[in-house]
């Protein structure tokens, strides 16, 4: 009896590994179709990251824009006020 055991061990062995190669081949074997609808869900999939992305930039691109133009008015308001400052400063010294 001990030595069935051991051969019924052995044949479950087997049969674990025959169906895991069986799993493994199919899953190599895919259909075309398969194959092909997956890649153009890809492709798709892809293509529309590419075009957030670009969104996504452009948007960037207009935002930091305008921050430059705004820090370039505050500046330059800053700098007039900081003249006009100066001006009235100089003209209260003269007698």
């Amino acid at each position: 009896m001990a030595h069935r055991s051991s051969s019924n061990a052995t044949e479950s062995k087997t049969d674990n590994r025959h169906q895991s190669n069986e799993s493994e081949t199919s899953e190599r074997q895919r259909p075309e179709s398969a194959n092909g609808a997956t890649d153009d869900r890809m492709r798709r999939a892809e293509e529309l990251a590419d075009r957030i992305g670009e969104r996504v930039g452009h948007f960037a691109s207009v935002v930091g824009l305008g921050i430059l133009r705004f820090a370039a008015r505050a500046r330059e308001e800053a700098e007039d006020i900081w003249a006009e400052a100066q001006h009235i400063r100089h003209s209260a010294r003269r007698p």
